[in-house]
């Protein structure tokens, strides 16, 4: 499928099905300089009803949520993440490829985010590192005016002189998330893989933390949960979870299946 034809579609099964189920996630993005990897964890609640739409027809939210072009850069966009045009699709993807010092992560977001781009803009949430033809690394986080409380969000640059993150959440139980995956990142051994999915899974053992709407109704803080992590611009790891049922924890359960494939 080429590119063109897939933004087309991605566009088509966000405009049917993601309507009315926005949603709202807390999330991590991670580049690591030393391997040329990139990275991308997220925890969300899902509905019943979406619950039963993604398993059926193979939706993988990780291709209307993470962005990243040839290495240089990762973007989430999160929250609200319903009518993303085509053309607002591509345009995120090529000015992540950029690699001129120019394309810094508050200047794409700030394009992004521009009214005659994207007209529900006060709706976003957007977490994006970018990386310059020099390795300098620059970082962003947006919170729309009308994104749901709790939203916050952290950026760390330059960990162990290799990795920098970003982490953000809304609709959050409390406004401490961000911070926690940040340390949960820093204190994890191993690669850039290892480091996402332990600081996802710092929300889940954490009790008091996560998803208001899931933390509420299932006592855990996503019932649905990625990775996917990019090696020279091309996807490295692609995995997710969905609990089949209540109280189910999906950070845990992520991070079961990605140390069930380190084994193998």
């Amino acid at each position: 499928m080429n590119n063109y034809f897939k933004t087309f579609f991605l566009f088509f099964i966000n405009t049917i099905f993601f309507n009315n189920s926005s949603l709202a996630t807390f999330s991590i993005i991670a580049l690591d300089l030393k391997t040329n990897e990139s990275g991308s964890a997220l925890g969300t609640c899902y509905s019943k009803e979406f619950k039963m739409y993604s398993s059926k027809l193979k939706i993988n939210l990780a291709d209307y949520v993470v962005f990243e072009n040839n290495g240089f850069g990762i973007m989430n966009i999160q929250s609200d993440i319903n009518d993303l045009t085509p053309i607002w699709l591509a345009t995120a993807k090529g000015i992540l490829a950029q690699d001129e010092p120019f394309y810094s992560a508050t200047i794409i977001r700030n394009f992004l985010t521009h009214p005659n781009q994207d007209y529900r803009y006060k709706d976003r949430q957007m977490l994006i590192l970018k990386k310059d033809k020099y390795f300098n690394v620059t970082g962003d986080i947006y919170h729309g005016e009308n994104v749901t409380n709790f939203k916050t969000g952290r950026i760390r640059f330059h960990i162990n002189d290799r990795f920098s993150i970003a982490t953000a959440g809304n609709y959050m139980t409390n406004t401490e998330a961000p911070e926690i995956m940040e340390k949960a990142f820093i204190a994890a051994e191993g690669n850039l893989s290892d480091k996402l999915v332990a600081a996802l899974n710092s929300i889940g053992i954490t009790n008091d933390s996560g998803d208001s709407r899931c933390r509420t109704t299932e006592g855990v803080s996503a019932n649905f949960a990625f990775l996917r992590t990019f090696h020279h611009g091309k996807l490295k790891l692609d995995l997710n979870v969905i609990t089949d049922e209540e109280e189910q924890e999906a950070t845990f359960l992520l991070k079961e299946k990605y140390e069930f494939l380190q084994d193998e």
